[in-house]
């Protein structure tokens, strides 16, 4: 099987309320990683220090 012929879907476009909804929720999925991120890099900030 040749996977550049294989052929797959290529989307859904989301306009107006859909749109809106998506970058909402994509917006609070990113803060929530940068969250994540910032409070693993300070555990492992502090971790060192007692070393």
């Amino acid at each position: 099987m040749n996977p550049q012929k294989l052929k797959v879907a290529t989307g859904v476009s989301l306009s107006g309320t859909d749109l809106k909804k998506f970058k909402e929720a994509r917006d609070l999925i990113d803060a929530m990683r940068r969250a994540s991120s910032e409070a693993e890099r300070l555990t492992e900030d502090a971790a060192a220090k007692q070393l």
